[in-house]
């Protein structure tokens, strides 16, 4: 049988979504935006909490299509995104765009749509600015084993001032099983003064289970990289 969704039509219900997942109990529900949503003079609060399990977020967040645009987050410590943390769950069909992320030192799981992911990302985009210390990605900012990014691409530009800074995924880690990065992009620039950076991938530090990348490239003109270990690395005109 299928579920219904929840349906969210305004800034002030994505709101309400944020502070659900904030509270005493883990939402496992199907949530699907119905129009496009503007967070402009708000300072977003992430959905799903790493350091409490019972705030995981373990549901689906659709985007039907539609975007979400204007998010800004000036002050945390981790995890920080639309999305600070996913677990077995699943985000798509989503645009983030004219993001501001601008956060400092000792900051880190900081990416557009997610913060840390051990769920699945598929058919989702971001743009604007990301800025943080470790772990920094214009779309996700760590992934755990288990995880999977497909059909997802991202042209904010990203920052860092530590290490595993990539222009669309900046670390990925874990030792429970593979992750797997495929058909996607990034065109952003990338800076960071750490070598754990990349066009795409900023870190791979899986102790075990593979992760795979396949389909995927970076373009060097933009992002400013030239590393070739993870996606294919390629100029603009190409």
């Amino acid at each position: 049988t299928s579920v219904s969704p929840t349906l969210i039509s305004s800034a002030a219900e994505l709101v309400q979504l944020s502070d659900d997942s904030n509270g005493a109990t883990a939402l496992t529900g199907y949530y699907k935006l119905d129009a496009d949503i503007d967070l402009a003079g708000c300072e977003w609060t992430p959905i799903g909490n790493y350091s409490v399990s019972s705030r995981w977020f373990q549901g689906t967040l659709d985007g039907n299509g539609h975007t979400i645009s204007n998010l800004s987050i000036t002050s945390g410590s981790d995890q920080l995104g639309l999305v600070g943390y996913i677990y077995k769950g699943t985000i798509k069909n989503l645009g983030v765009v004219d993001a501001s992320i601008s956060v400092g030192a000792s900051t880190f799981d900081v990416g557009i749509i997610v913060g840390r992911a051990r769920g699945t990302v598929s058919n989702v985009f971001s743009s604007g600015s990301v800025s943080g210390d470790r772990r920094v990605g214009g779309l996700v900012g760590s992934m755990e084993s288990l995880g999977a990014i497909s059909n997802s691409y991202s042209t904010a530009a990203v920052t860092g001032t530590g290490d595993d800074i990539g222009g669309l995924l900046g670390l990925v880690q874990g030792a429970a099983g593979a992750s797997s990065l495929s058909n996607s992009y990034s065109v952003g620039l990338v800076t960071s003064p750490s070598v754990s950076r990349g066009g795409l991938v900023g870190q791979d530090d899986t102790s075990s289970g593979p992760f795979t990348v396949s389909n995927s490239f970076y373009d060097t003109t933009t992002s400013g990289q030239s590393d070739t270990g993870y996606g294919e690395p390629k100029t603009t005109s190409e």
